[in-house]
C-alpha cells in the first residue's frame, strides 16, 4: 500500500503542479495568511516543519534525523487526514497550516520540502476531484477546484516572529534639565 501511494504521488506530482506554482490557471485559490490568522489557529492544526543548524528537520519539536522522501509524504498526508482521529494531529483537513522554516542559509532543502507538501496536496485534490467529480483535479475549472480546495486548502507559510519590536521606548538619555527648576540659593 505505502509503494502504492509513494508511486501515484510521484507520478502525480511529475505530471501536473498545481495551483498558481502548478498551472496559473486558478490565481484567486491562493490565500493570504496574516500573523494575527495564524497566531489564533489551535497548535493541534498547525504542522511545524523546521530545518535547525545541522540541516536535520525537526517536525512539531521532534527531530526527524533522515527521514526520506517517501516517509516525509506520508507523515504530512497522515498529519492532513488525521485517519486514527489521533490528539496530535490536525482536527480537520480545512484547518491544517504548515509552517516551515530553516536556520540555515541553504534554502535548497527548504525548497525540496516545500515541493513534497505540495505533491502531497496535489495527490489529496486529485483523490477528491475524483470522488466528487470523476475528473483530476487538473481538469476541473476553476469553481470546482474552489470547492476541491476549501476542503483541503494549502496554507504553507514561513517563519512567524511571536513577538514584535515594540517602538515606544524612551528616546535620549532622559528629562532634560530646564533652568526654572534649579535653585541658586
Amino acid at each position: 500500500m505505502k509503494y502504492t501511494l509513494a508511486l501515484l504521488v510521484y507520478l502525480i506530482g511529475f505530471s501536473a503542479y498545481t495551483q498558481s506554482w502548478l498551472d496559473g490557471k486558478c490565481k484567486t485559490l491562493d490565500q493570504t495568511i496574516t500573523s494575527s490568522e495564524f497566531n489564533e489557529v489551535n497548535q493541534r492544526n498547525v504542522l511545524k516543519l523546521i530545518i535547525n543548524q545541522a540541516g536535520e528537520l525537526v517536525i512539531n519539536d521532534e527531530e526527524k534525523a533522515n527521514l526520506r522522501e517517501i516517509a516525509f509524504k506520508e507523515l504530512v498526508l497522515d498529519f492532513v487526514t488525521n485517519p486514527k482521529q489521533n490528539k496530535n494531529k490536525a482536527s480537520n483537513p480545512d484547518k491544517v497550516y504548515i509552517q516551515l522554516s530553516s536556520f540555515k542559509k541553504n534554502s535548497k532543502q527548504l525548497e525540496e520540502f516545500k515541493a513534497y507538501i505540495q505533491e502531497v496536496y496535489i495527490y489529496l485534490w486529485d483523490k477528491y476531484a475524483g470522488e466528487k467529480y470523476d475528473s483530476s483535479y487538473v481538469g476541473l475549472n476553476c469553481r470546482k477546484r474552489s470547492k476541491v480546495f476549501e476542503t483541503y486548502p494549502l496554507r504553507i507559510i514561513g517563519e512567524v516572529k511571536s513577538s514584535e519590536k515594540s517602538n515606544n521606548s524612551p528616546k535620549g538619555v532622559g528629562v532634560p534639565p530646564f533652568a526654572g527648576d534649579v535653585n541658586d540659593n
